[in-house]
């Protein structure tokens, strides 16, 4: 589900709401998790667009194991749940000459969510995405 909320033609919120899993109409589901998200944002001096102005957004994310039995799942960290949240302050302009522009401030928990890996776009410290360091030639 998902869609704007407008009261004369200035949307106020926006939200989408979603359970999801990996099956489709062709295979069965077996996917190792059935999730389910929501996010919601809030434009409290309203906006013309989605993207346009001041917003508060909140987001959420839960998701469980569906291929864990009780006896295995404290004993397996496969079977962990997943959770996220994420809370967002923005705001989107408009300069004179046309071009858009945007500034963000963002705060983010995870639980067993995400590696450190995710949080780096780029480059980060080698021993966090996957680079080995090298070792000094032999002479």
């Amino acid at each position: 589900m998902k869609g704007p909320i407008k009261i004369n033609e200035v949307q106020y919120a926006d939200y989408d709401f979603g359970a999801f899993n990996d099956g489709n109409f062709h295979n069965q589901e077996r996917g190792a998790y059935k999730q389910v998200m929501a996010r919601v944002t809030v434009n409290p001096f309203g906006a013309s667009s989605r993207c346009q102005g001041f917003g508060l957004t909140g987001f959420y994310d839960y998701a469980y194991s569906q291929t864990c039995t009780p006896d295995t799942n404290k004993t397996n960290s496969a079977c962990a749940h997943l959770a996220r949240a994420a809370a967002r302050g923005h705001y989107n302009g408009l300069t004179p000459w046309g071009q858009t522009w945007g500034i963000i401030a963002e705060w983010d928990y995870g639980h067993n969510a995400f590696t450190s890996s995710n949080l780096y776009s780029g480059s980060g410290p080698a021993g966090a995405v996957g680079i080995t360091a090298l070792s000094s030639p032999k002479i």
